[in-house]
């Protein structure tokens, strides 16, 4: 890993007469962009949540849907690893420095799986297996001049499949999501009618309209998670459809109008994510 770190150094001198600026930004906010992960483990811990919750009818299901998610959900991450890896190197590649391929090669070389249920069928797992493979290849080749333009043409497809695959998963994640929020504040409507129908404590109904307000609150910053979510896998596949179309002249006004655009809705993006936090 040290030869690869070493030759990651040698790109900057390599890129030197061309000014790759926007690209170089346009890799690092997209892998900066860490909202789908977040998600991912979200939508693992949904029967955490939501346990208390469940009417002993619901409980089964629940705890199947359980496993399913608990067994999917190291491959899930890996969707999102891949295409960090590949922006990393792309980034890499337009010459920054201070990106360290070692623990995204590691935790993206291992072999994914299909999960039909999820919407993680065999072309995404190809495809994300084919920019894991790109992205292990360039860091380790002997760099030219053109290897961003080369990265561009080769990976322009299998991202773009991996990218509809993680906004696959992400719909499913939101529809999770919104049952979950349909089975709590559905149980504090239901209870929170019959208690206040026959008032017989009134702090504990109190209580009751406190906790039913702070879930609402939850969810509905859940609910800005996924726009910024949604929308961040929006702008990576948008970006890199014009690195494509753009390939032979990356230097472009035209170009870099664009990426200078997504870069700083990127940016917003993760200022709005970090204040959720």
């Amino acid at each position: 890993m040290k030869r690869v770190i070493f030759l990651l150094a040698l790109v900057t001198g390599l890129n030197g007469c061309v000014s790759l600026t926007e690209v170089r930004e346009f890799a690092g906010e997209s892998a900066s962009l860490a909202s789908y992960k977040d998600l991912t483990t979200h939508f693992r811990d949904t029967y955490t949540r939501e346990a208390p919750y469940l009417t002993e009818s619901n409980q089964a299901a629940a705890q199947a849907n359980d496993a399913k998610r608990q067994a999917a959900y190291a491959d899930l991450l890996k969707v999102h690893d891949a295409v960090t890896l590949y922006m990393v190197t792309l980034g890499t590649l337009a010459g920054e420095k201070t990106f360290d391929l070692a623990p995204n090669i590691d935790a993206a070389s291992s072999q994914i799986k299909t999960h039909a249920e999820f919407g993680l069928d065999a072309k995404h797992v190809d495809a994300i297996a084919a920019i894991v493979k790109l992205a292990v290849g360039r860091a380790t080749a002997y760099y030219q001049q053109d290897a961003v333009k080369d990265m561009i043409r080769a990976g322009d497809s299998p991202l773009q499949t991996s990218l509809t695959g993680m906004s696959n998963l992400l719909r499913i994640y939101r529809k999770t999501h919104e049952n979950e929020r349909r089975q709590v504040l559905g149980l504090f409507e239901t209870e929170l009618a019959l208690a206040k129908a026959h008032p017989k404590d009134p702090l504990l109904l109190a209580l009751a309209k406190l906790h039913q307000e702070k879930k609402a609150a939850e969810f509905a910053a859940m609910d800005s998670k996924f726009n910024i979510a949604e929308k961040a896998v929006q702008h990576i596949a948008a970006g890199h459809t014009q690195l494509y179309r753009s390939v032979d002249n990356l230097s472009s006004a035209e170009l870099k109008a664009t990426l200078s655009s997504l870069n700083k809705d990127m940016k917003l993006l993760r200022k709005q994510l970090q204040a959720l936090h």
